[in-house]
């Protein structure tokens, strides 16, 4: 199929080179069994709109982060479908207080600060890069951390819990990022 698509955008004189068109079309299909994957299960278990607002909040944050990556698309697909099914699960079930999410907004800030953002041999980041992406990552911190002290002083509970777990999903991804570097080197 990824031939055939191909092959009809240079039959009709779109001209894309080979290898960008590969890893777009990658890039599509992984997507899209991602979201073929988590749409009805977020449906089923009632959480689809705090999927969305989970995937909206925190695609520019793991953006910005980097963070932790896989070698095989397969297994990242996976562990992407199940930290996205379980954040808006979570926030509907398990109530957070303000001090975990103080706790949490300190913790990404340090490790923003020393290891944002996380390097990844995927993609080699310049020196004017990673300080770009370091300084648009605590501006997003800073911006969520204030929406999650807001929404909670306006018992705004249901967003309140969203922005937490992006915060402590970001948390975990940085971590396992910084425990594979260092530890895991194969996974």
């Amino acid at each position: 199929m990824k031939n055939k698509i191909y092959n009809y955008l240079i039959d009709n004189n779109i001209t894309i080179e080979k290898d960008v068109f590969n890893y777009g079309f990658e890039f599509f299909y992984s997507y899209f069994i991602y979201f073929l994957f988590i749409i009805p299960i977020s449906i089923f278990n009632n959480t689809l709109i705090s999927m969305i607002l989970f995937i909206i909040l925190y695609i520019p944050i793991r953006k910005n982060i980097g963070g932790f990556h896989m070698k095989n698309k397969y297994y990242c697909i996976i562990l992407s479908a199940f930290v996205t099914l379980l954040a808006p699960y979570a926030s509907n079930y398990i109530p957070i207080n303000y001090s975990s999410a103080i706790f949490i907004i300190v913790i990404n800030f340090i490790l923003y600060i020393i290891f944002v953002p996380v390097d990844c041999k995927e993609k080699i980041l310049s020196n004017n890069e990673k300080r770009f992406y370091k300084l648009l990552s605590l501006i997003l911190h800073l911006i969520y951390s204030s929406a999650l002290i807001l929404m909670r002083s306006k018992n705004m509970q249901f967003l309140f819990q969203i922005i937490y777990y992006i915060e402590l999903v970001s948390t975990f991804s940085i971590c396992l990022s910084i425990l594979k570097q260092y530890l895991f080197k194969s996974i």
